[in-house]
C-alpha cells in the first residue's frame, strides 16, 4: 500500500520524500482508533525521530535521565586508522544512521564524533576519529590540532581499540603503519582488534590472508596462530620504539647520497629496516568487512556486544550521537563540497547557519552560507552558470532528507570574505608607487639630456 501511494503521488507530480516505513505506519492505523490513541502512537513511533531536528530537541534529549537496564553493560570502542580507511562509513553502518560525513577526500572527519547504539542491556559507544597523521604533517599543512590529538585521546579513554586498515591498498597491508604501532604500544594493556576494510574491492582474496600474516606477525593475543612455535618468515622486531626513533633521526640527518634512485626510494633506504617490518602481535581478533556493503559488519557488531564490561550506561537510550542537528547539516554540506570541489578549495571554506526553521508540518527550512576567503576561488566553487553549486545543493538536500526523515528546503549561499577595502587600498598604493616611479625616471631623463646638451 505504501509503495502504491509513493508511485501514484510521484506520477501526479507530488514531492513524496517520506520513507516507506512511515507510510506503512500511517496506513496501519485502523478506523476504530480514537484521536487520542493515534496521537499517542505518533508520539512514540513516528514524531519522535532518532536524530533530532532542532537544537532545542537535541538539548532536551541530553537532559533526559538515563534509565539503567538490569545488569547494564558498556563498551567504548575507538576506531582508528589512516585517512580514507573507511572509519566514518563503518560507524554509520554499525549505528544504522548517517551521523558522520563521508567523502572521497582525506581529512573529512576533523574531530572525534560519537555514535551510540544499544542492544538489550548493552550500550556501545563508537568513537569515530580523524585519520592518524604525524605531527609534522599537521604543521606543514596548517591543519587543526584535533587531527593529531583526537585519535590519541580516543584510544586513551576506550575499552576496545579497533584498527581499521584499507585492504584494497597494497601499500597498507605489507606492514603496520608506524603511527598506529606507536599508539598500540602506548596502550598495550587494552584489548585491540584488526579490521580489514574494503574487502569487496580486493580482487585477489588470497591477499587478505597475506595481510593478516603481515599485520599480526602470525600472532593473536600474543600466541602463534598455528598454536606452535612461530615460523620465521621475516626478521622479528628486536628494537624498541625509542631505539627506532633515535636511529631514524640519525640516518635522516646524514647528508644524502648521490644516486639515480627517486627521492622516496632513497629515503626508504635510509630508514631503519624495522620500520618496514612492523606488526602487532596482541590483536584479540581479526575481522574482514566491507563497511560500504555491510558484509561482515554483523560479526564485528556481535563481538563489540560480547566484550562489553559491566558498567552504567553513559547516555539515554534516545541519544544516537553527540552532534547537534546544525553541526550535522554543516558536515553534510561540507562533504558535498569536498566531493565536487577542486584541489584545496573545499578546505578553505567556512560554513555558517543563517536560517534554521521547523514549520508546522515538521519540515525544515535551512539556509547555509559558505564563506570563501579568496575571490579567485569563487569561480571554481560556483561553477559555469552556477551549475556546480546547484548540484552540490541538490545532493546535500537529499542527504538531509534521508538523515532527518522529513522534507527539507535547502539554500546554499557562497560569499567571499576578502575585504573590498583592502583591494582598493592595494590598487591605490600601486598607482601611487607607479606615478612616483614614472616621475623619478622622468626627472632622471631630463637631467641626462641637460648634461648632454
Amino acid at each position: 500500500m505504501a509503495s502504491l501511494f509513493l508511485g501514484v503521488g510521484r506520477s501526479l507530480g507530488f514531492k513524496v520524500n517520506y520513507c516507506p516505513r512511515v507510510l506503512v505506519r500511517l496506513f496501519s492505523i485502523s478506523k476504530s482508533d480514537t484521536d487520542d490513541q493515534i496521537t499517542d502512537d505518533f508520539d512514540d513511533d513516528f514524531i519522535y525521530e532518532r536524530i533530532p531536528r532542532t537544537k532545542a530537541e537535541y538539548s532536551r534529549r541530553n537532559s533526559l535521565p538515563i534509565d539503567q537496564p538490569d545488569e547494564p553493560r558498556l563498551n567504548r570502542v575507538s576506531i582508528i586508522g589512516l585517512p580514507n580507511s573507511g572509519k566514518s562509513t563503518l560507524v554509520n553502518q554499525l549505528t544504522g544512521l548517517r551521523i558522520t560525513s563521508v567523502s572521497r577526500k582525506v581529512h573529512t572527519t576533523r574531530k572525534n564524533i560519537i555514535g551510540i547504539f544499544n542492544e538489550g542491556s548493552t550500550q556501545i559507544e563508537l568513537l569515530d576519529t580523524p585519520g592518524l597523521v604525524k605531527l609534522k604533517h599537521c604543521v606543514d599543512f596548517n591543519l587543526e590540532h584535533t587531527l593529531y590529538n583526537n585519535p590519541r585521546l580516543s584510544a586513551k579513554v576506550a575499552d576496545l581499540i579497533a584498527v581499521l586498515v584499507d585492504a584494497s591498498q597494497k601499500r597498507y597491508i605489507n606492514f603496520l603503519d608506524y603511527e598506529t604501532f606507536k599508539l598500540l604500544s602506548k596502550h598495550k594493556d587494552k584489548k585491540s582488534i584488526l579490521v580489514l576494510n574494503k574487502v569487496d574491492r580486493t580482487k585477489d582474496k588470497s591477499m587478505l590472508l597475506t595481510a593478516v600474516d603481515n599485520l599480526t606477525g602470525r600472532f593473536i593475543e600474543g600466541e602463534s596462530i598455528e598454536g606452535k612455535e612461530r615460523k620465521e618468515t621475516r626478521k622479528p622486531l628486536a628494537k624498541s620504539i625509542k631505539m627506532l626513533i633515535e636511529e631514524t633521526e640519525k640516518r635522516l640527518s646524514q647528508s644524502p647520497v648521490e644516486t639515480d634512485l627517486p627521492q622516496s626510494e632513497e629515503l626508504r633506504e635510509k630508514l631503519p629496516k624495522d620500520l618496514f617490518n612492523l606488526y602487532w602481535p596482541n590483536f584479540s581478533k581479526v575481522f574482514m568487512v566491507s563497511a560500504l556493503t555491510g558484509d561482515g559488519v554483523d560479526e564485528l557488531k556481535d563481538y563489540m556486544i560480547e566484550t562489553a564490561k559491566p558498567c552504567q550506561w553513559k547516555y539515554n537510550e534516545k541519544i544516537v550521537t553527540n552532534q547537534d542537528p546544525q553541526a550535522l547539516a554543516i558536515s553534510i554540506v561540507r562533504e558535498k563540497f569536498l566531493d565536487h570541489g577542486q584541489w584545496d578549495t573545499p578546505y578553505l571554506l567556512k560554513f555558517r547557519i543563517v536560517t534554521w526553521e521547523l514549520d508546522e508540518m515538521k519540515n525544515l527550512h535551512i539556509v547555509i552560507t559558505a564563506l570563501c576567503p579568496k575571490s579567485a576561488k569563487m569561480i571554481s566553487i560556483i561553477g559555469p552558470e552556477g551549475g556546480l553549486i546547484a548540484r552540490i545543493s541538490a545532493e546535500a538536500r537529499q542527504e538531509l532528507i534521508d538523515t532527518f526523515n522529513c522534507e527539507v528546503r535547502l539554500k546554499v549561499i557562497v560569499k567571499c570574505t576578502e575585504r573590498a577595502k583592502d583591494k582598493v587600498f592595494d590598487s591605490e598604493r600601486d598607482k601611487t608607487y607607479i606615478s612616483k616611479w614614472n616621475q623619478k625616471n622622468a626627472d632622471l631623463v631630463h637631467k641626462t639630456r641637460g648634461t648632454h646638451d
